[in-house]
């Protein structure tokens, strides 16, 4: 009986510790390598820094914050830097991750996104039935970002 009344609180506290939280199949984490799970566009600077908390704050200014990891789960990947917004929820828009090689740039990217899509050497993915996330490639980084009100890569729908 006492397990009885205990089942709807304790479901209760699990809806309220999913909500927020994008399932890892959104359109926004499926654009990211999978060794940056749970991690997704419009991701809260707070919950960013639970998830990722050996990221280092490495550039402030008026409209971004720029976090930096080089302790990666991928051995061809050097570092990633992530931009925040500064407004709200301090929302992510920006992930750049940098690889040792071209070659290892290449492979990831096209293992990721696919062969470019857009513009001959980029990506482009998006409206009307998705989030818009875009990407490209200069020198050994790969750079994908989404589509976040308020953020410089912005562009209305």
């Amino acid at each position: 009986m006492p397990l009885r009344r205990l089942l709807p609180a304790l479901f209760c506290l699990g809806l309220i510790g999913c909500a927020g939280t994008p399932a890892l199949d959104s359109p926004q984490a499926r654009y990211l390598p999978p060794f940056l799970p749970s991690l997704y566009f419009e991701m809260p600077l707070a919950d960013f820094q639970q998830l990722r908390p050996d990221a280092v704050l490495v550039e402030e200014d008026a409209f971004k914050r720029v976090y930096r990891e080089t302790d990666l789960d991928d051995p061809a990947a050097t570092a990633i830097t992530y931009a925040f917004a500064t407004a709200g929820t301090r929302p992510l828009y920006e992930v750049r991750i940098e690889y040792e090689t071209l070659s290892a740039r290449n492979v990831a990217a096209e293992a990721l996104l696919g062969a470019p899509n857009h513009d001959g050497n980029a990506w482009r993915f998006g409206p009307p039935s998705d989030f818009l996330v875009r990407a490209w490639t200069y020198a050994t980084t790969l750079v994908i970002v989404g589509n976040v009100p308020g953020t410089e890569w912005y562009e209305p729908e």
